[in-house]
Formats: structure tokens, C-alpha cells, sequence
């Protein structure tokens, strides 16, 4: 009962029902049950579960991807891999055929990409890290970083391999320099709140 009124009071969630609709709002129990599919090892509903995340939006492979290896190393290999596969696969369609069809560009998350996009960012993190440590030190980071982790009071981290399939996803709102992306006020924080809610309950 604290377990799900700790997910269900979590305050990124309660802002992003508070937001205008966004897409995202169907990833909060798709992805439960995704991650639930593959702990408890039922893998017809996680295939479905998989499908239909791949259907709400083109970087819910951040999530997808990370899963797939969760579910090769823990429970089967093959199967991980295809989940993988399947994850990378539909973000690639997702972003070069169908959006780059309707909107003439791929994503317009690279551009919010510090240090020039990806290639910047990576020389910048060899040949300057302290620029690095001191972007992520900026603009309330650290603080989106423990209203995301701590309605769980941190018990994730004794068995954080659950909790760990977020962990693209988080990286990317904290590297991100939109602003929005590392708010809890906003949608880009909703299915990490449910990868963290059950990486908790994982863990204990």
C-alpha cells in the first residue's frame, strides 16, 4: 500500500496530469507493464506491452532498448535481443520515414544536444570535462534529478538493475538543454516515474 501511494503521489506524476495531453501519458502503465511482463516472465504480454509502447512515440526506444538487454541477461537471450532489435528498428522508421516524411526533419531533439549536438558533446566531455560537470551542476539539475529518484526514498539502489532501464531516458532529459526536459512539471518525465516505481518495488 506505500509502495503505490508512493507511485501514485509521486509529484512528476501528478504534474503530468496537471499538463495538457500529451503522449506520453499512455507510457505510465504500459511501461509497468512491460517491466512486470519481463520480471515475472509472461512473454506474450510483454511482447504486447513492448508493441505498444513503440507505438506512443519514437524515443520510447530509450526504454525499449535498455529492457531487451535487461531481458537477455536475466531471463532470455534471444528473445532480448529481438526486443532490442524491435525497439531500435521502430525509432529508425519512426524518425526517418514517418516523421521526416511529415515534418521534412528527422527529430528536433538533436538540437537540444549541448556543445554543438552529439559530436560536440562527446569532444567536449574528453577535452573539457570539467565544461561538462559544470552543465549538469546548471539550471536545477541536480535538484530534477532527486525529485525524480527520492518518492522511493532511494530504494532502488539496493538492487537498481530494474530501475536502471530508465536510465537512458533520464540521461537524456538531464542532458538535454530544454529546459522543460528536466522539470517535473512537464511530460518528459512520466515513464521514467514508472521505471523508478518499479524498479522500487523490484528492489525491496
Amino acid at each position: 500500500t506505500v509502495l503505490a501511494g508512493a507511485f501514485l503521489l509521486n509529484p512528476a506524476l501528478q504534474w503530468g496530469n496537471l499538463e495538457q495531453f500529451h503522449p506520453e501519458c499512455f507510457l505510465v502503465p504500459l511501461v509497468g507493464i512491460a517491466i512486470y511482463a519481463a520480471v515475472t516472465w509472461k512473454p506474450v504480454l510483454l511482447i504486447v506491452s513492448v508493441g505498444m509502447c513503440l507505438l506512443v512515440k519514437e524515443d520510447v526506444a530509450l526504454f525499449v532498448v535498455p529492457l531487451g538487454l535487461w531481458v537477455a541477461y536475466r531471463r532470455n537471450r534471444t528473445f532480448g535481443w529481438k526486443i532490442m532489435t524491435a525497439g531500435f528498428l521502430a525509432a529508425l522508421i519512426a524518425t526517418e520515414v514517418v516523421i521526416r516524411g511529415l515534418l521534412g526533419t528527422a527529430t528536433f531533439y538533436s538540437g537540444r544536444i549541448p556543445f554543438g549536438g552529439v559530436g560536440g558533446f562527446l569532444s567536449t566531455v574528453l577535452r573539457k570535462p570539467g565544461k561538462v560537470l559544470d552543465y549538469f551542476a546548471s539550471d536545477r539539475r541536480p535538484f530534477y534529478l532527486w525529485q525524480m529518484t527520492f518518492p522511493g526514498a532511494l530504494a532502488f539502489l539496493r538492487a537498481p538493475e530494474v530501475a536502471a532501464v530508465g536510465g537512458l531516458i533520464l540521461a537524456s532529459n538531464l542532458v538535454s538543454d530544454f529546459p522543460y526536459q528536466h522539470e517535473i512539471a512537464y511530460h518528459y518525465s512520466l515513464s521514467t516515474v514508472a521505471v523508478l516505481a518499479m524498479g522500487t518495488v523490484f528492489a525491496i
